[in-house]
């Protein structure tokens, strides 16, 4: 992906080809790029930390959009279509072996990995100060549990109801 698609604002990054995006505390958005730059978008640049974060989703679904033809991020495409509505972007990067999204809110911390081989995926969610740990393993593509759904809770702002979510 080109990203100077993105951001025409900068000559610094035209031609750069994105490894990986992170958000941080604040709402500022981390992209690092093939080559090992690394380039920080400062929430001064916004008005309101949901500003930054509307324009990291932008960001988020057009890096999806834009590179489908990647078989790890079409799947972390068909996550996202289907858990989009309540969820911030994530945090993301493609592995060895798939696709990794990582969510942060407060004490909660969820991670979704997508392994090509398989059709499957793992997750797991960490609740920081009691360590409290869930997840599941190999879980077919396209199949999630009344648990992981009810993790997805902590991470939407009115809470996750698959109604919510499937009908958006």
């Amino acid at each position: 992906m080109d990203i100077s698609t993105y951001f025409d604002y900068s000559r610094v990054l035209v031609g750069k080809t994105i490894r990986s995006i992170d958000q941080v505390e604040g709402g500022s958005i981390v992209l690092h790029f093939e080559d090992g730059s690394v380039f920080k978008v400062l929430m001064g640049l916004y008005h309101s930390p949901e500003e930054a974060l509307e324009d990291y989703r932008t960001i988020w679904t057009n890096y999806l959009k834009d590179n489908m033809q990647n078989p790890a991020i079409a799947q972390a495409a068909s996550f996202w279509t289907i858990f989009k509505s309540g969820l911030e972007a994530p945090s993301a990067s493609q592995t060895d072996d798939g696709f990794l999204m990582v969510w942060d809110k407060g004490i909660h911390h969820l991670q979704v990995e997508i392994y090509l081989s398989g059709g499957v995926y793992d997750w797991f969610h960490r609740v920081r100060g009691v360590e409290k740990l869930e997840g599941e393993e190999d879980i077919k593509w396209g199949q999630y549990s009344a648990q992981f759904e009810s993790t997805l809770g902590f991470f939407t702002p009115e809470g996750y109801t698959r109604e919510a979510t499937h009908n958006a």
